[in-house]
């Protein structure tokens, strides 16, 4: 069950940052920051067990979604 929890996180964050920079235009660094943020608190609060693990998964999906409308050529330009 784990696996699926990372899996989802994974794509939840990644998408989430993109969105907040790229839609929002909020910028990269601060869509990262905010994902992170709520990654860490949300997590350590809801899954005790294995809160560290998805707040890690959650901050590395951030960085990953901070890529730049041009190198996305599958998604719909932004900005």
């Amino acid at each position: 069950m784990t696996e699926i929890y990372i899996i989802i996180v994974a794509i939840i964050a990644g998408l989430s940052t993109y969105i907040i920079s790229c839609v929002l235009n909020k910028g990269p660094v601060l869509a990262s920051a905010v994902v992170t943020l709520i990654s860490g608190l949300f997590f350590s609060i809801f899954f005790k067990e294995i809160g560290g693990l998805l707040a890690g998964v959650g901050a590395c999906a951030s960085y990953a979604g901070m890529i730049e409308n041009k190198n996305v050529s599958w998604l719909p330009s932004y900005g």
